[in-house]
C-alpha cells in the first residue's frame, strides 16, 4: 500500500514528505491488521536462536535474541516465510492464541495450523531512529520516524499432525474405514502442496487424493485400499503421527455400523453369533427414549397387565396407564423424550442390527424400558432416581442402565441411593452406572479432566456396601487408554470402555437438524456398552445369578495399563464363559443387612467351606490365591471385610507385603534409604532400607524410588524373586527378561501374555506370591 509520512522540524518550517515504497508481502493471520512502516531494514545475526529445529503438535518453540520488542511493542509481528514463496509470509501480532510469551529477549509459541511446513522464521519489529536531511547551507532537517526491522532467525521444520478422521458421507469421526467411502483427514500442517498420505506403511495413489490443504486433505478408499492399522500424511517435511485406523469391508448392512468403532473394539460381532440379548429387559433410567424410532420397533418393554388409554390404574401398581414405563418428572405415563440423552443411549445398548437403516445395537434382540428422570436441563431429582429404581425392578428389568452422575463438585456422593441400588441387587437386578466426567470446572469450559473417585466419590457410581451390587463404568478414547474426562477409581469402577465417537441413535425432533443418528461423548455411553453386552451374556444363561453376571463381565475382561479404571470389557469372551458357567443362588440382601459373604468356594478343584471375602465369588479366577493369602496371613481384606481384588498396590505396599509374607523383621533398620523422595519417618520407610540394603531394589535411574506409582509387572517380578532368593539366569534383552521368562516357563502369571508395563492389582500380586512361595520356591 502507498503511506506518506508528515516529519516536522523544531522550527516549524514546511514538512518535507518522504514517499514510501508499496508493500504487499503480509498476508495477515487475523482479518484486523495495522499500518505497515516506513523501513524495513533485514538483520540476520547469530545471536537470534531458537529450539526445538522440529516443530511438533503443541510443542512449545522459544525464540531468543537481543530485542524482541522493539521501541512500539505493539507493532510487532511473528512470521514464517515458506521455502517454496519466501515472500508469501504468514504473520501474527502479539496477542495471537499460538504466542504464549513476548517479552525482550524471548519469544515462546505454538506453531499454529497452517504454519508453513518449512521455512525462514522471522521477527518483525518497530524502531525509532532519527533521520536527516541536508538543506544546504550547513543546515539539516532532523525528525524521528519508526523504521521496521526484520530479525531472521533461520530455517525450520514443522511436523504434520492428524487430529481425526472423518467419513464424508455422513460428517461423523471414525476410525474405521471401508473401501470405495470418501474421507476428510483433518490435522494441522499438511502444507498447500500434494503430498503422499500412507497407510500401514504403503502410499496410497495420488490419483486417490481429492483435496488437500493446511489443515484438510480428502481422499477415497479405493477397492484396492491397501491394509494398514494406521494412517499418516507426508507434508514434504516429515510423516505426521500415526492415526490408528481398522480397516473393514462390512459389519452389519445398517449402512452407519461401520463407524461403530466399539462393535469391533468390544468384539461385539463374534459374540452375535451365539447372543444378541433375545428375552433380557434392560431399564433405560434416563431422559427417556424416542419409543417411535424405527431401531426400537417391537422392542420397547410392555407392561402386559396395563390397558392402553382407559385412564385406569389396571395393575394397581399405583401409575395409570404405564403402558411402556413412566415419566416421574412429570408423573405421568407421557414418554415424549425430554432430551436427545436418554436415546443416544438406548441406542448404543439396543438399536436393530441388520435392518438396512442406521446403527446396529449391542444387544439388538434386547427390551427396553424407558423410565424418564431427567428434565429438558439434564438436571436429576434423586428422588426420580429412586422411584425408578423400584419401578424397573417391580417390572421384571434384568439389568438397570444409569448413565447419571454428579456434575464434579467435591460433596456429589450422598447415601440416598445405597438403599435403591441394595434392593435392585437384592432381587437379583444388576445395575450399571457411568463413571461421571470429571470437574465441575473443566466441564464449563470443555475441558474436564477425570475426578479420582476413591478420593471424591461420587453418586451414584459409588452407592455400594458390596461391590457385587452394581458395575461402576469407566470411558476409553479409541486408543484404547483413559479418556481425559473419565472419573476413575478402583474402589467405585470395575470396567471400561469406549466412551468417545460413540455412533448412537438420536430423538430426532428435539435437534436443530432434525437427524436421527448421532456421534456422542462420554461416560454416559460407555455403560450402555456394558449394559448390552450384559444383555448378551444373561440371553446366553439365562439361570446365571446377577452377580454372576457381574463377576463374568469382569473377570472376562482384557487388562489395561491403567488399574483405576478396571478391565475392558470383552463381548465374545464374557458369552463364552457363560455357556460354562455353573448357575448359582442370586444375592439375598435384607435392606438393614450387611450383605452376606456368598456360597463356599471353589479352590484347586475342590469345594471348601471356608469364607474367603465377600467380593470374591466361587469361580472367581483368582479364589485359590486369594484364599491362600488370607490363610497364610499374607494379606487381610478392609476394615469393612472386603478384599477389592482389583485394587491398584503401589510399589511400597508391595514390598511391605512380601517381606511380611517372609517374616522379615525390619524394626532395626536404621539408616536413611538414600532416595529423596523418600519421608524417612514414613511406614514404609524401614521396608525400603532393608530392600535396598539387601539389594532388592535400587530406584530409577533419576535416584528416586517413588514409592505411591503402581507397581508394574516387571518391577513386582524382580522385588519378589530377589526377595525370595530365587535364582534366574540372564537370557540378554531388557532387564526384567530373565524374571519374565522364568515366570513364563513356571506358570507364575496368572495371564502369561500380560505386558510388563502393566500395574498390579491385589489379586495379581497374590498370584505371583502364591505360586512363587508355594511351587517354585519350594521346589528350588
Amino acid at each position: 500500500m502507498g503511506i506518506r509520512c508528515g516529519c516536522f522540524s523544531k522550527s516549524k518550517k514546511a514538512p518535507l514528505s518522504f514517499s514510501l515504497f508499496r508493500y504487499n508481502l503480509f498476508h495477515m493471520y487475523y482479518r484486523s491488521f495495522f499500518v505497515l512502516l516506513a523501513f524495513v531494514l533485514p538483520i540476520t545475526t547469530h545471536a537470534n536462536t531458537f529450539t526445538p529445529p522440529l516443530w511438533k503438535e503443541n510443542q512449545e518453540v522459544t525464540a531468543v535474541g537481543s530485542d524482541l520488542e522493539g521501541d512500539v511493542p505493539v507493532e510487532r509481528l511473528l512470521c514464517f516465510a515458506p521455502d517454496s514463496f519466501p515472500d508469501d509470509l504468514k504473520c501474527f501480532r502479539p496477542d495471537s492464541p499460538s504466542i504464549k510469551q513476548w517479552i525482550k529477549g524471548t519469544v515462546r509459541f505454538v506453531p499454529a495450523a497452517n504454519t508453513p511446513p518449512s521455512g525462514i522464521l522471522k521477527i518483525f519489529i518497530s524502531v525509532n531512529e532519527e533521520a536527516c536531511i541536508d538543506q544546504g547551507a550547513g543546515g539539516k532537517y532532523c525528525d524521528k520516524v519508526k523504521k521496521q526491522k526484520e530479525l531472521n532467525f533461520g530455517p525450520y521444520k514443522a511436523h504434520p499432525y492428524i487430529v481425526e478422521l472423518v467419513e464424508k458421507e455422513s460428517g461423523i469421526r471414525s476410525s474405521t474405514l471401508v473401501r470405495g467411502k470418501t474421507y476428510e483427514i483433518r490435522g494441522v500442517r499438511f502444507g498447500d502442496e500434494i503430498q503422499d498420505i500412507y497407510v500401514g506403511g504403503r502410499k496410497i495413489p495420488r490419483s486417490s487424493i481429492l483435496e488437500w490443504s493446511y489443515k484438510s486433505v480428502t481422499f477415497r478408499a479405493s477397492e484396492d485400499f491397501p491394509d494398514g492399522e494406521n494412517i499418516q500424511v507426508n507434508n514434504g517435511v516429515a510423516r505426521s503421527n500415526a492415526y490408528p485406523i481398522t480397516i473393514i469391508d462390512n459389519v452389519s448392512d445398517d449402512p452407519f455400523s461401520h463407524l461403530q468403532l466399539h462393535l469391533l473394539f468390544h468384539k461385539v460381532i463374534d459374540a452375535w453369533k451365539v447372543s444378541k440379548g433375545e428375552g433380557v429387559v434392560v431399564a433405560i433410567i434416563d431422559s427417556g427414549i424416542d419409543t417411535n424410532h424405527r431401531e426400537f420397533a417391537g422392542r420397547i418393554w410392555e407392561n402386559a397387565r396395563e390397558i392402553r388409554g382407559n385412564q385406569k390404574d389396571d395393575d394397581g401398581n399405583g401409575y395409570v396407564d404405564d403402558i411402556n414405563g413412566w415419566n416421574f418428572v412429570s408423573d405421568s405415563a407421557e414418554l415424549t423424550p425430554l432430551s436427545q440423552h436418554g436415546t443416544a443411549v438406548a441406542g448404543v445398548v439396543g438399536a436393530a442390527a441388520n435392518n438396512t437403516i442406521g446403527v446396529a445395537g449391542i444387544a439388538p434382540d434386547a427390551v427396553l424400558m424407558s423410565l424418564i428422570v431427567s428434565g429438558p436441563d439434564g438436571r436429576i431429582k434423586g428422588e426420580a432416581v429412586s422411584k425408578a429404581i423400584r419401578y424397573a425392578v417391580d417390572h421384571g428389568a434384568n439389568i438397570i442402565n444409569l448413565s447419571m452422575g454428579g456434575p464434579g463438585f467435591t460433596t456429589d456422593f450422598t447415601s440416598a441411593f445405597t438403599a435403591d441400588i441394595r434392593y435392585a441387587a437384592s432381587h437379583n437386578v444388576l445395575t450399571v452406572i457411568a463413571a461421571g466426567n470429571g470437574d465441575i470446572a473443566g466441564q464449563s469450559i470443555g475441558d474436564a479432566h477425570g475426578v479420582n473417585l476413591d478420593q471424591n466419590p461420587k453418586s451414584p457410581v459409588c452407592n455400594r456396601d458390596d461391590p457385587r451390587w452394581s458395575i461402576g463404568v469407566a470411558a476409553l478414547n479409541p486408543t484404547g487408554l483413559k479418556s481425559s474426562f473419565s472419573d476413575f477409581g478402583s474402589d467405585c469402577i470395575d470396567l471400561a470402555a469406549i466412551g468417545e465417537n460413540v455412533v448412537t441413535t438420536t430423538f430426532y425432533a428435539d435437534n436443530p437438524d432434525r437427524v436421527e443418528y448421532v456421534s456422542a461423548n462420554g461416560t454416559s455411553f460407555a455403560a450402555p456398552m456394558v449394559s448390552g453386552i450384559a444383555a448378551l451374556v444373561w440371553s446366553m444363561n439365562p439361570k446365571l445369578a446377577a452377580w454372576q453376571v457381574r463377576d463374568i463381565l469382569i473377570s472376562s475382561g482384557d487388562r489395561l495399563p491403567d488399574a483405576t479404571i478396571g478391565r475392558k470389557v470383552n463381548a465374545v469372551a464374557a458369552v463364552d464363559r457363560a455357556k460354562k458357567t455353573q448357575p448359582q443362588e442370586p444375592l439375598k440382601i435384607s435392606s438393614f443387612e450387611t450383605p452376606p459373604a456368598v456360597a463356599p468356594r471353589a479352590m484347586a478343584g475342590k469345594q471348601d467351606d471356608t469364607v474367603i471375602f465377600p467380593d470374591v465369588s466361587a469361580d472367581y479366577p483368582h479364589a485359590p490365591a486369594i484364599a491362600w493369602a488370607k490363610e497364610s496371613g499374607v494379606v487381610q481384606g478392609y476394615p469393612d471385610g472386603y478384599f477389592r481384588p482389583r485394587r491398584s498396590v503401589n510399589r511400597a505396599e508391595f514390598l511391605k507385603i512380601l517381606m511380611e509374607s517372609q517374616g522379615i523383621d525390619v524394626s532395626n533398620e536404621i539408616d536413611s534409604t538414600g532416595f529423596p523422595d523418600i519421608d524417612e519417618s514414613a511406614w514404609y520407610a524401614p521396608y525400603l532400607r532393608y530392600a535396598k540394603r539387601m539389594g532388592i531394589i535400587e530406584g530409577y535411574p533419576d535416584g528416586f524410588f517413588r514409592p505411591d506409582q503402581t507397581v508394574n509387572a516387571a518391577e513386582a517380578l524382580k522385588m519378589a524373586y530377589r526377595t525370595l532368593g530365587i535364582e534366574t539366569i540372564d537370557t540378554g534383552g531388557e532387564w526384567y527378561q530373565r524374571y519374565r521368562v522364568h515366570a513364563e516357563y513356571n506358570d507364575v502369571l496368572f495371564d502369561t501374555e500380560m505386558r510388563m508395563d502393566l500395574g498390579m492389582a491385589r489379586e495379581d500380586t497374590v498370584w505371583v506370591m502364591w505360586r512363587l512361595i508355594t511351587d517354585v520356591l519350594i521346589r528350588q
